[in-house]
């Protein structure tokens, strides 16, 4: 008697959860975006297990984030989402993070997979990549060109570059293939920018075919200028207009490798990415990118917030000018770090906890490892090299950040001995193992 009641209670709570959120859920939009259902009622799904699993219900609420900023719902282990309709809304609970963007609206609806062909599947690519080639430029524009915040022919210029270096590109191509990947098949660089690692890549002659993408158009005419310079362009490499957050547009399974450099931090949907990186790699795929470390940014924040009163305690204050510099440099380590602001308008959102990547990537069918970046193993090195580079720091600010932060400086490099010291960037690796 006592099962029957207790079965009967369960079905009337599903019953009073079903009605209740019925009208709220998006269906259509569950069914697309997990299509692992494959004939499940996607509004069954999600109250039975979806909301277990991290699923959201439609496009501008996220399960995982409302269970993590509302405890009292996770502790109770109530249904996020039917918790957020009773009550939740009435009580004005937010459900996604500040600049959180909803699930995108695809420019092409989802591509079906191709077949994985014996010749590296280049036809297909072809086939799927021919109506969308530029007959006077010879560039496939699968996304409408978003351009750079900056002015993309400065870019270089900014960060030192000069002409195709493809030691980058090579170095990066030895490091996959070190632990036995094969690189074979399609492989998609993604934010190709000015080509720091694109001209690597097609040196190597291991990635092919090899589709260079960036969302800017002007990125993509200096990359196929410089690859120009250097002789024709191989047959099996080919170059295209593509917004990193708007992957639906590729199709699914395909690809065996997806390359980027500095280009996470800009995606204001990292969770939808992985999601979409996991669906366009095939079975043992492996996804790469190059990004900041959130650990070294606070660190590095930090030092730098004590800079002001040092010196005012060595008698020589900042200028006005220097201690403008060292605020705008605090804010961006701030804002980087951070998950409780609006990022939506910036170029540059995000410095990257490896715990929370690794729970996206395990989440999304992969393995993650992280590997240093082998040029920064001196810290103060990694730290006045940022701020000369990206923050434009002139070499007597420098002198004073290294004079009056010798002492923690000296700390931090004595504590790494042995090891690493706190990483500013690395690469991280991603195995597709389903």
């Amino acid at each position: 008697m006592q099962g029957y009641l207790q079965q009967m209670t369960k079905l009337l709570r599903n019953y009073q959860q079903r009605r209740a959120v019925r009208d709220a859920f998006d269906a259509a939009f569950y069914r697309a975006t997990y299509p692992d259902l494959k004939g499940a009622d996607p509004l069954n799904h999600y109250l039975k297990s979806g909301w277990k699993e991290g699923r959201d219900p439609r496009p501008d609420f996220s399960t995982r984030y409302y269970l993590a900023a509302h405890p009292d719902v996770r502790d109770a282990g109530v249904n996020p989402f039917y918790h957020y309709v009773r009550s939740g809304k009435s009580e004005g609970r937010s459900i996604r993070p500040a600049g959180y963007a909803p699930k995108r609206t695809l420019s092409r609806a989802p591509q079906p997979p191709l077949p994985i062909q014996s010749d590296k599947n280049l036809a297909g690519l072809r086939d799927f990549l021919a109506p969308l080639r530029n007959p006077e430029t010879g560039i496939y524009e699968i996304t409408p060109s978003r351009r750079f915040m900056h002015d993309e022919t400065q870019y270089d210029d900014q960060y030192h570059h000069s002409g195709l270096d493809v030691r980058p590109g090579l170095a990066l191509v030895e490091l996959l293939s070190a632990d036995g990947r094969s690189l074979e098949g399609p492989a998609l660089e993604l934010g190709c920018g000015t080509g720091f690692l694109s001209g690597g890549l097609v040196a190597s002659g291991k990635c092919r075919p090899l589709l260079i993408t960036d969302a800017s158009d002007a990125f993509i005419d200096i990359v196929k200028r410089k690859l120009l310079q250097q002789g024709p362009v191989p047959d099996q490499v080919m170059l295209g207009v593509l917004n990193g957050e708007d992957l639906g547009s590729l199709p699914s399974g395909h690809f065996s490798l997806i390359v980027m450099r500095a280009v996470l931090h800009h995606f204001t949907d990292v969770e939808g990415f992985f999601a979409d990186a996991s669906r366009l790699l095939v079975p043992g795929g492996t996804l790469t990118f190059y990004e900041p470390c959130a650990e070294g940014f606070i660190l590095m924040g930090a030092l730098a917030s004590l800079l002001p009163s040092l010196a005012q305690g060595a008698g020589r204050p900042l200028t006005k000018q220097q201690q403008q510099s060292i605020q705008r440099f605090v804010g961006g380590m701030t804002f980087y770090t951070r998950a409780d602001v609006d990022k939506s308008a910036a170029e540059d959102k995000h410095a990257f906890r490896f715990d929370l990547l690794s729970q996206l990537a395990h989440e999304n069918g992969f393995t993650i490892r992280y590997v240093p970046d082998s040029t920064q193993r001196n810290f103060e090195l990694s730290f006045t090299g940022y701020l000369r580079s990206c923050m434009g720091f002139d070499d007597e600010l420098l002198a004073l950040v290294v004079k009056h932060l010798r002492s923690a400086l000296d700390f931090v490099e004595g504590s790494a001995r042995g090891t690493i010291p706190p990483s500013i960037v690395g690469h991280f690796i991603c195995d597709k193992v389903r």
